[in-house]
């Protein structure tokens, strides 16, 4: 199982998956799409999230810089303010599809940070 996970966490594959993450982004849930519900599940959103995981599981191995800390921040104090609100709120599915998105907001944006910082700006802007 370590080796499985030490091969994910690989420049290689990290590179792979974003490559797969920009190729799917345009397409959004046209393609390969599946609903469960309340939400729809698609390539682009499953490749960030399984990014994200990745990018947690190497967090304290990265250095961000000020800039990429704040804006992780002011999404994250986006999130919340969201979430405390959300008992006030009158329309409720609107506001949860809206803190959804929120949610996808800092992923993607997590990913992008620790993608560039762990493949080097040079490989990762190719």
């Amino acid at each position: 199982m370590r080796i499985v996970i030490k091969k994910i966490t690989e420049q290689r594959s990290v590179l792979l998956l974003l490559e797969l993450l920009f190729i799917s982004l345009p397409f959004g849930s046209y393609i390969l799409s599946f609903s469960i519900g309340f939400m729809t599940i698609y390539p682009s959103l499953l490749i960030v999230m399984f990014l994200t995981l990745i990018g947690i599981t190497k967090y304290k191995s990265l250095s961000f810089t000020n800039i990429e800390k704040y804006t992780l921040l002011f999404f994250s104090i986006w999130l919340l303010y969201a979430l405390l609100f959300l008992p006030f709120i009158d329309g409720r599915a609107n506001a949860i599809i809206d803190i959804r998105s929120l949610i996808l907001m800092l992923f993607f944006t997590f990913t992008l940070f620790w993608t560039s910082i762990f493949l080097g700006f040079k490989k990762w802007k190719k």
